[in-house]
């Protein structure tokens, strides 16, 4: 509630909540705001605790409902792991064919993680391929946008997720460790949409979605 208080007072007046019973929390203090609930696609679709459509709360009316992605084709970087994996499998959960890409467990016994999430799609009925190519440099981005285009026929959405690490200390880190961070997460993302723009741009219609952390 202080922090509700203090972002209405500096000039807010919508706030997205996580579950309904913060919302109305919030709500008390502040009645005259606008209070939304988390969609399902912003969380894991296995946590009963979040709403499964995006409501405002208490007495005013739904302004979202959940989404129907029946007949679009989307491409997830970094889909076989975290946050990537949780938007596949709920982009596919409302329709959506899904190429999941992710070089995560090439090397391992266990297989490439891409594969097990496009197992968990197509088990629950839905549509989905991988790709182990890298966002890393040019003609893996476009190869990932032509597993879409070859096995879909087109691509309504890029999701890049896609992420690297050096396990090292700030005052440790060096340009050399720099540049692979920088090849996926900055390069990575202008490398798999540039191909996907001119599908995009010739259909008049297409979403991109560039993920950061800190």
């Amino acid at each position: 509630e202080p922090v509700g208080r203090a972002l209405w007072e500096a000039g807010c007046r919508s706030f997205f909540v996580a579950r309904p019973k913060e919302g109305e929390e919030l709500r008390a203090h502040l009645p005259e705001a606008v209070i939304y609930v988390l969609d399902g696609l912003f969380a894991s679709p296995v946590d009963a605790g979040y709403a499964e459509t995006t409501t405002r709360v208490a007495s005013q009316p739904p302004v979202l409902t959940t989404r129907s992605f029946d007949g679009q084709v989307a491409v997830v970087t970094g889909g076989g792991g975290g946050i990537g994996r949780v938007q596949a499998i709920e982009l596919a959960r409302r329709g959506a064919s899904v190429v999941v890409n992710d070089v995560g467990g090439l090397d391992c016994p266990e297989g490439p993680s891409a594969d097990d999430v496009v197992a968990e799609i197509r088990a629950a009925g839905g549509a989905a391929v991988s790709s182990y190519d890298s966002v890393a440099t040019p003609e893996g981005g476009k190869a990932i946008i032509e597993s879409a285009l070859d096995n879909f026929g087109t691509v309504d959405a890029v999701l890049h997720y896609a992420g690297t690490w050096r396990s090292v200390l700030f005052d440790e880190m060096t340009a050399e460790l720099l540049d692979p961070v920088l090849d996926v997460h900055l390069r990575g993302g202008f490398f798999v949409t540039q191909p996907a723009w001119p599908v995009m741009k010739a259909k008049g219609y297409g979403r991109i979605v560039l993920f950061s952390s800190s």
